[in-house]
């Protein structure tokens, strides 16, 4: 399995953290693909650290939000939008943080959760509260 991870540059609510961390346990050491941000990419970073994740990063090309990470594989830098559907293109499950408990037009993240539903990736939503929603693929 290849596991995908969107959030808000913001980062992750306490609750969100500790509901990555559940969902990771489950799978120590498999493929994990983030996209290189401040924010709640460096925390899932962080966490797939903990669980020998081997990590790949899909990194924006706008300069300011770039997070430190230390990965196997970097892509190339191209614009958030085309980014995020470059990393959908890699994963067979999407876990997602957004900040808000309801789909957004202007959001990266639910732009990322629509990309995956339209190629029929199952998506993990951890919401604010750490209440989570899993959509299974339609297979």
């Amino acid at each position: 399995m290849i596991l995908g991870f969107t959030g808000t540059h913001k980062g992750m609510t306490p609750a969100q953290k500790a509901g990555v961390g559940r969902f990771m346990r489950r799978f120590d050491g498999i493929d994990f693909h983030h996209g290189k941000c401040i924010g709640a990419d460096y925390e899932a970073w962080q966490i797939a650290q903990d669980h020998f994740f081997i990590t790949f990063a899909h990194p924006s090309n706008i300069l300011h939000t770039p997070a430190t990470t230390y990965d196997e594989w970097t892509a190339k830098p191209l614009p958030p939008l085309a980014r995020n559907k470059s990393l959908v293109a890699t994963i067979d499950v999407l876990l997602a943080t957004p900040k808000e408990y309801k789909e957004q037009l202007r959001s990266g993240t639910w732009m990322t959760i629509r990309a995956a539903r339209k190629r029929n990736i199952q998506v993990i939503i951890i919401f604010p509260d750490g209440t989570k929603r899993e959509e299974e693929a339609n297979i």
